[in-house]
Order: C-alpha cells, then structure tokens, then sequence
C-alpha cells in the first residue's frame, strides 16, 4: 500500500509531473504579472490621455498618437526634456505630421533651445502651410533671437491666417516697441486688447508703450487694468505709482509703491521710487528710511548714486 504523506512525517515529498508542470506554468504566470507591474509603477511615465474611440488603425498609427499625447501631457506638466524625448519618437513614427513637429519646437522653445525649435516649426509649416500657431512661435523665436524682420514677417502671417488671434496682435505689438515703432506697437496692443479683454499682460505692454510716448494719463488706465486683472503683480503697481508720479499726483503714486512694496518687500526700486515720492511731498523721515533701505539691498551703481544723492539732499552724509 502506498503510504500516504502527512505533515509531521519526516519521508520527503516526490512531486508527480504533472504536479511540477502545474508549479513551473504558475511561476511563470507570477514572473509576467511581476513585469508587468513593475513597468507600469516605473517613474518617469505618465499614462497617456485617452484616445478617442475611432475607427482601427494600423499599429504604428496608434503608436505614434499614444507618444504625441504623452508629449503633450508632459509639456503641460513644464516637463520639457520628456516631451522632447517622446515627441522626437512621434516624429520617427509619423514623419509627415505637422502637429508632432510643432509641440516638440514649443518643448524646445520652452528650454531656450531656440534654433532646434525653428527648425522643427519651419518643418512644421513645410508640412501644413496654413499652420498659424506655427508661424506665431517662429516668429516669437525670432523675437528673442533679435531677428525683428522675420519675426514680424511671421506673426502677420499668423494674423492673416487666423484673424482672431489676440496674441499674434500682442507679440508684434511687443516687436515694433523694441523696434521704437510705439505708436505702431499701441495700434497692435489696441487691436489684442479689442480681441480678448482680459489680458493683464497686453494692457501692462500698452502701457510701457504711452509711457515712451509720454501719454501718461492713457499709460495710467493701462496699469490700472494690469493691475486689477493681476493683483499680485507688483510691477503693475509700480508702473501705475510711476505714471502717477509723472502727472504730479504723489500721493496716489504713493499708495501704488506701497501696494508694490508689500509684494515685493526686498526690491530696492521699488524703495527707491517710494523715497523718491515722500521726498516730493515733504516727509523726510519716510523718504531717508526708504532711500536707506536702497543702499542696503543694491549693488547696482546707478540706483546707489541716485539714492547717496538724495539723501544728502536730505542732511544725511
């Protein structure tokens, strides 16, 4: 008879075939969930947007739209060196598709690489002509590398392609101020500003703009809006305090440096405007703290010898 195994019986176990069949095939099972799970848990990928249910494509179709939305996924997360890396895998499967060229140039413009991302738009715009949001980033790269001919050249293409495109309007608006064409930069702020109302940034640009044209009550109204629309931003502040104190009206420029200070409580400019301002209203005790405070956050030799200056005005050596 054979014996039958029980657990304190010391006559060790002989497996039958089929019995290690069964433990080798559920091993292996266990080794691919284990894989599996340890790719998935692997930093440094996020899972791509759902796709929409579509019509089946071939494999490297779906391929390619699976690394273009982890591209654009990482882009948005500011992820700037995964969403070149997985756009470029996009493109070496899809080479003819504009959209895959022109967010790996907006990657590489957000990383400074400015060259690569001319490159990639101008592929872009090669491949899909009438592509405005193409030309805008080329012509907003061209911005930054100082090449203003092309780069207005490019954003009033954009502009033609897709007339409602406020922010076309506003980056050549900001091309022909450095350009010192100002009343053409207004005539582009004016037309950003008509498209899409609240835009805080093109409302601030408007203003630098009248400031150069020295029309300080409409710079006024402009820093107003930047202000309002944007209450954290303390250069508003100080650029409303600054057309203020231009028209001669120092106490409402005071109360402006006082909202851009408490901002930014370690900006010596913004210290040195105020002081400047209590000087002109005759409180000397708040001109000379501020003006002091000057000297104790710059180096810069311009904003120390303007504020030595007027504390010696002061009495204080």
């Amino acid at each position: 008879m054979t014996r039958r195994q029980t657990p304190n019986d010391d006559t060790p176990f002989r497996p039958s075939p089929w019995q290690l069949a069964l433990l080798t095939l559920l091993g292996v099972l266990a080794l691919v969930v284990l894989v599996r799970l340890i790719t998935f848990l692997a930093p440094g990928r996020a899972s791509p947007e759902p796709l929409p249910v579509a019509t089946p494509a071939t494999p490297s179709q779906s391929q390619d739209q699976v690394y273009l939305a982890w591209g654009k996924a990482a882009l948005s997360r500011g992820e700037y060196e995964q969403a070149v890396a997985d756009l470029s895998e996009a493109i070496r499967l899809a080479p003819e598709l504009a959209e895959v060229h022109y967010q790996r140039a907006r990657a590489h413009y957000f990383l400074g690489d400015f060259e690569s991302a001319l490159r990639d738009l101008s592929q872009a715009i090669d491949l899909q002509p009438g592509y405005a949001e193409a030309y805008y980033y080329r012509g907003a790269t061209y911005a930054l590398l100082n090449v203003y001919g092309r780069a207005i050249e490019d954003l009033s293409v954009a502009i033609a392609l897709l007339p409602e495109f406020a922010e076309a309007y506003h980056q050549r608006g900001r091309v022909h101020f450095v350009q010192e064409a100002y009343s053409q930069a207004v005539a582009d702020y004016d037309r950003a500003l008509e498209l899409r109302g609240d835009f805080p940034e093109c409302s601030y640009d408007r203003g630098i703009a009248h400031m150069a044209l020295e029309a300080y009550a409409q710079a006024e109204q402009d820093f107003a809006a930047a202000a309002a629309g944007a209450p954290d931003w303390e250069e508003a502040h100080y650029w409303l305090g600054n057309a203020r104190f231009r028209q001669g009206r120092y106490a409402e420029a005071l109360a402006s440096y006082d909202l851009a200070i408490e901002r930014a409580p370690d900006d010596a400019l913004l210290h040195h405007a105020r002081g400047l301002t209590y000087h002109r209203l005759g409180q000397a005790e708040e001109a000379i703290a501020d003006l002091q405070r000057v000297l104790d956050l710059t180096r810069d030799p311009n904003l120390l010898a303007s504020a030595r200056a007027q504390l010696e005005e002061l009495g204080v050596k």
